[in-house]
């Protein structure tokens, strides 16, 4: 059923018109294909390639707000400053993600 779902839009209509005639009836599965590429690449390029090329590192952190929402925020934690908290890097890290929801 589920390869059906995803082959069904590919499969060319018995009048071999789409719903839009200009366009090519596989045209809608594939922009949502490339959509979905786009978004792996990007999120790739923004977690792997970036801070391994420039040297740094995303650390999440989080954040309580003023109504109590908690929302994390991502700081980049360069090389140099990576080396010279070394030795503090575990306490570091359970320091910034100890924060929880105020009551």
């Amino acid at each position: 059923m589920a390869v059906l779902v995803l082959v069904a839009p590919f499969i060319r209509p018995a009048n071999k018109v789409g719903d839009t005639p200009p366009l090519p009836y596989y045209l809608y599965p594939l922009i949502g294909i490339a959509v979905m590429v786009f978004g792996a690449l990007y999120w790739a390029v923004w977690q792997l390639v970036l801070p391994h090329v420039f040297e740094f590192r995303l650390v999440p952190r989080k954040e309580v707000l003023e109504d109590g929402t908690v929302v994390t925020l991502v700081s980049q934690l360069t090389w140099l400053a990576h080396e010279q908290y070394s030795s503090q890097w575990s306490s570091l890290t359970i320091i910034q993600f100890s924060r929880e929801k105020v009551e």
